[in-house]
């Protein structure tokens, strides 16, 4: 390793000219609208790069899930059980190398190449946790906090209720043997709990049908369960 490093304390690397690290390029806020489902709303969030990193400030109470990225646009999407009209304040990082040096005083680290790899100027991005697992799995964190979510992770469960064929009490017609068959779109989200990042599961819309002969489907089954997805947790260095 050649150019300028800096360890802390315990001995761990903290800057490297050699390594580029992300750091803080943008703050700023977007509002909910609704999705169409009822709760949850969506959350649009502009970027610049496709590699950068946009964490959500989750207001405590609040979980929110990575939903897709529209990169024709440019905008990554999330679903968030807050209400319809909701700001919400959002941090982008980037990588160093992808930063033009613009700063006037401080220190900047460039590597071999002259790309740049840390600027004093920009706030870089610490790693609070990751919080993985199932559902209910939880980390506690302390200070100003942003989340980087993960990429859609969930299920589809199938809900069934079963109504026996009966007398309509009004008409008096013969209702026949009825299946009511609702696919619910299940979303691994994380939830802020006063500073604790729990994951949870978020409900969003669903399709339902009916049927008056046995469709076959269990209870409660479930459909296309996909792994559980990590979220990085970003510990912000400056208010």
């Amino acid at each position: 390793m050649s150019g300028f490093v800096c360890y802390k304390g315990d001995g761990s690397l903290q800057v490297s000219s050699d390594l580029p690290i992300f750091q803080r390029v943008t703050t700023g806020t977007a509002v909910t609208t609704s999705s169409g489902f009822g709760t949850p709303t969506i959350l649009a969030v502009p970027y610049t790069n496709s590699t950068d990193i946009v964490a959500i400030r989750i207001p405590s109470g609040y979980a929110c899930t990575r939903w897709y990225t529209d990169t024709p646009n440019n905008r990554q999407w999330y679903f968030i059980n807050a209400p319809v009209g909701t700001t919400i304040t959002y941090d982008i990082y980037r990588s160093a190398s992808q930063i033009t040096p613009t700063a006037t005083f401080g220190l900047d680290c460039f590597d071999a190449n002259g790309h740049l790899t840390f600027s004093a100027a920009l706030d870089p991005m610490l790693i609070g946790a990751v919080l993985t697992g199932s559902t209910g799995s939880s980390v506690a964190t302390s200070g100003l906090i942003s989340a980087a979510l993960n990429n859609y992770s969930g299920y589809t469960r199938t809900d069934v209720d079963f109504e026996p064929a009966h007398r309509d009490t009004g008409t008096g017609t013969i209702i026949p043997d009825t299946w009511i068959v609702s696919f619910v779109a299940v979303y691994r989200s994380v939830q802020n709990n006063n500073g604790t990042y729990q994951i949870v599961d978020m409900e969003v819309g669903f399709n339902q049908n009916t049927y008056h002969s046995d469709p076959g489907y269990s209870n409660g089954g479930t459909m296309n369960d996909t792994p559980y997805g990590a979220s990085l947790l970003v510990k912000r260095y400056v208010n």
